[in-house]
């Protein structure tokens, strides 16, 4: 998750999923699990989300293998390639 310069949280669109409860993500858990955690989007800019609430400065979304991804599955962190360093991904393994 990266801070953009209005201070809101942002994240790559390709982690964004949606219910019928609404709009979710899965962040890396303290234990190294997925963790479906719902959010409040306030728009999507291009290429990423930009947060409404929901999610913390610190929280690492999965972008990576959501495909594979459940809740309590484990993940394996990685950096994204192109991203600022303090952001980071995850992969669904």
């Amino acid at each position: 998750v990266e801070d953009d310069a209005e201070t809101a949280l942002t994240f790559p669109v390709q982690g964004l999923q949606r219910d019928q409860a609404g709009y979710f993500v899965f962040t890396v858990g303290a234990d190294g699990t997925a963790t479906k955690t719902p959010i409040e989007v306030e728009r999507v800019a291009g290429a990423s989300v930009v947060v409404a609430s929901g999610l913390n400065e610190s929280d690492q979304v999965i972008v990576e293998g959501i495909q594979k991804v459940t809740p309590g599955a484990p993940v394996q962190v990685a950096a994204l390639p192109d991203a600022a360093p303090a952001a980071s991904g995850a992969q669904g393994q």
